[in-house]
């Protein structure tokens, strides 16, 4: 499940209807609109000049003119070939237009198609193509606008989700990672709001306050305890407003006593609890559960929404809606654990691959009315987001164990060698006695009590250690019986007449 912490320290502003992980399986078009979609979750990013053209020979027929397949080669060198199959190869950035006039025809407007070894590993070539030329990030079915920013090693890349959010390209493994993670299911029913006070409790219950809506309820904690309580709520989601100064969280309690507490070490009690933490930083002390001077609790602006959402992607945006565009990086975290921060985009990010939609009178009227009743309520409204969850391997862990703190894999292996010890049961209760009788100089006990106890000790404790072992013996020996029954079979008529 999912166990999201949530410091909120106020986000930004994306639009609400951006929904913008919704996009993530859309096979993008060289203005940024969708050409198709792809329903599955990427799970394999690996594409070369083969899949760019296939992706390519699927978009509509108008829009294949331009559209090129494209890799990097050693040298700066580039094949490109377009959807109908003919390649070219230029041997460098500067004879990629001369070559483009054999693929691309008079097409006033051209796109590259390239897959994940050329985006994740040919930075500084795809930097000094000619800015005029769009890039396309294939990756299985699906393709994302490329954008750069800046040129040479230190060129930054980034893959447009959709007009408004744009994710860091650093290598393969982090990016199929972050698309997992904002597409993975958000555990609603687990969601809490925790409102850090010094002087506040050092427990949380089990189960975290719902208002009449729904909506959690804000919950003191101390934060000194913070580490001690996040073992106990595994699978839960958990809110807390502050502002973030450095590498500080400062805050407000309700009671009007301003403390602080280092950013890393809620990042790290989190991290070594196996729980999600959202940072959400509004540039305000204040914490969500006081009391405005509208005498309404406060909270966190468009939490409502944002509980209404699928994905923690969708959930994300939701609480950040209001920035035209945001900006996600993602870093691998400790222990099995992956951080993403998003952030707001600043003057110098790279333009959108296409126009972005204008809003209506009647949206931006909404949108407005919507902020201005936030900020009259004196709601928590969050600015950016810092986000440690455990990553893909270490969830599938936590979601497959049978015990609580036992590795999924250990009991995974556990369970098989016990299931093949009961196949090979002859086998695993003949050496259970020969144990018995060997080992420990015991006799196999004759009465009731200490033959069912013999058994459970068989069957619960050594079979799953042994199980594997007895269970080849067993193979081993069948095999050897059918072998010897051949051989006896073929040796039969031998044998007759050697009696006669």
């Amino acid at each position: 499940m999912l166990i999201t912490v949530i410091v909120a320290c106020g986000l930004g502003v994306a639009d609400a209807e951006a929904n913008w992980l919704t996009s993530l399986g859309e096979i993008a078009a060289t203005t940024g609109e969708v050409a198709g979609k792809s329903g599955r979750l990427v799970e394999d990013l690996s594409v070369g000049l083969e899949g760019a053209t296939q992706i390519i020979g699927r978009l509509p027929v108008e829009m294949q003119k331009g559209a090129i397949a494209a890799e990097a080669l050693d040298g700066g060198a580039w094949r490109l070939r377009n959807a109908a199959g003919e390649t070219i190869t230029a041997t460098s950035a500067e004879g990629v237009r001369g070559a483009l006039s054999g693929v691309a025809g008079d097409s006033t407007s051209v796109t590259f198609y390239v897959g994940e070894e050329t985006a994740f590993g040919a930075r500084e070539p795809l930097s000094a193509l000619p800015a005029d030329i769009k890039l396309q990030l294939a990756i299985e079915n699906a393709s994302y606008p490329l954008l750069r920013q800046g040129a040479g090693v230190g060129a930054r890349l980034f893959a447009e989700l959709n007009g408004g959010v744009l994710l860091a390209l650093k290598d393969r493994g982090l990016f199929g990672e972050a698309l997992w993670q904002l597409q993975r299911p958000l555990g609603k029913s687990g969601i809490r709001v925790l409102a850090l006070d010094s002087a506040g409790p050092k427990m949380l219950s089990a189960i975290g306050k719902r208002g009449p809506e729904g909506l959690p309820l804000a919950e003191p904690l101390d934060p000194a305890a913070f580490a001690a309580v996040l073992p106990s709520i595994r699978g839960q989601t958990i809110i807390v407003t502050g502002k973030v100064d450095g590498a500080a969280l400062r805050f407000s309690s309700n009671s009007g006593v301003t403390s602080s507490v280092p950013v890393a070490d809620l990042m790290a009690a989190a991290e070594q609890s196996d729980v999600n933490f959202l940072l959400l930083d509004s540039g305000a002390l204040r914490q969500p559960g006081g009391t405005t001077w509208l005498w309404q609790e406060r909270g966190i602006a468009h939490l409502d929404i944002a509980m209404a959402k699928a994905t923690l992607g969708d959930f994300i945006a939701a609480l950040s809606r209001g920035q035209e565009r945001l900006i996600v990086d993602a870093d691998w975290g400790v222990s099995g654990h992956f951080r993403l921060s998003v952030k707001p985009a600043t003057a110098d990010a790279p333009a959108a691959s296409g126009a972005l939609p204008p809003k209506s009178f009647g949206e931006s009227t909404v949108a407005f009315a919507v902020e201005l009743a936030a900020k009259i309520a004196e709601h928590v409204t969050p600015q950016a987001t810092t986000v440690s969850l455990n990553s893909r391997d270490t969830q599938w862990d936590l979601d497959n164990r049978l015990f609580p703190g036992i590795p999924a894999g250990l009991q995974i292996v556990v369970a098989g060698s016990w299931v093949l010890g009961l196949i090979a049961c002859y086998e695993t209760r003949r050496w259970w006695a020969f144990l018995q009788r060997r080992l420990a100089g015991m006799t196999p006990p004759f009465s009731w009590p200490g033959r069912i106890g013999s058994e459970v000790l068989c069957w619960l404790l050594f079979a799953p250690l042994i199980g594997w072992l007895t269970f080849d013996v067993m193979v081993v020996k069948i095999l050897w019986e059918q072998v010897m029954g051949m051989v006896r079979l073929l040796l039969w008529p031998f044998r007759r007449l050697s009696r006669t």
